[in-house]
């Protein structure tokens, strides 16, 4: 069975708090950009299985309508009826317009939408990698924390002083390191998160262009319906 990133969300775990060791403000704003980075991620999830559906319906449409064509074009009263049979005439001949309208949004669909939100979708499993790099120097820190701790609880002698002078020096590297990680995540997401209507906004803009070919067909129908 194939696995399909639509159906799982890659956005499913916060990131670790880190009291001491990030600024609070700033581990504060990272776990607020997460949940609005969640919320985008399954509203983008929506989107692809909505037009996804959008499409297979007006092809099902389509499918319906030609198969109605043919049972009308057999049908005794289209052979006995002449103002019926010119009715469906132009039935046929809107129909066979409207086929060809309906494969051009389906390409639509499928080339300005759901494939570049896969696209776009596909980021949110980069990010989550982001955010386990980050959490990962955050667990450094602590286990070195965790360390210089029982190393200050041993008896005090030159050699355990010179292991807590090291120890300490390499804790405030790893920190300095796990707070430079954190700042340039930070940052990469809030750009991430601001763009977003960049990136959607086209897509869903070739979309909206490509029902405005729909629509007389469906009215016009209604129209001839109406007639029949």
């Amino acid at each position: 069975m194939t696995w399909n990133p639509l159906r799982r969300s890659s956005l499913t775990h916060k990131p670790d708090p880190a009291p001491g060791i990030i600024d609070r403000l700033k581990d504060r704003e990272l776990e607020d950009l997460y949940v609005k980075l969640q919320k985008l991620e399954e509203a983008n999830k929506r989107i692809i299985k909505d037009i996804k559906k959008f499409s297979e319906g007006i092809q099902s449409l389509s499918k319906a309508e030609n198969k109605l064509i043919n049972d009308l074009s057999s049908s005794a009263s289209c052979n006995k009826n002449e103002k019926f049979r010119s009715v469906v005439e132009e039935y046929i001949t809107v129909t066979t317009e409207m086929n060809k309208t309906v494969q051009d949004t389906s390409k639509v669909c499928q080339k300005t939408v759901i494939d570049p939100m896969k696209k776009y979708n596909s980021e949110f499993s980069n990010i989550s990698s982001y955010i386990h790099k980050r959490d990962s120097s955050i667990v450094d820190v602590k286990k070195l924390e965790a360390k210089l701790r029982k190393l200050q609880d041993k008896e005090k002698s030159t050699t355990n002083m010179a292991k807590q002078q090291l120890l300490k020096k390499t804790l405030e590297q790893a920190i300095n390191e796990a707070q430079v990680t954190h700042n340039k995540l930070l940052e990469d997401l809030s750009v991430f998160h601001e763009l977003r209507g960049q990136y959607l906004t086209p897509s869903l803009h070739s979309l909206i262009q490509s029902q405005v070919g729909l629509k007389p067909f469906f009215i016009y129908h209604i129209f001839l319906f109406k007639r029949i």
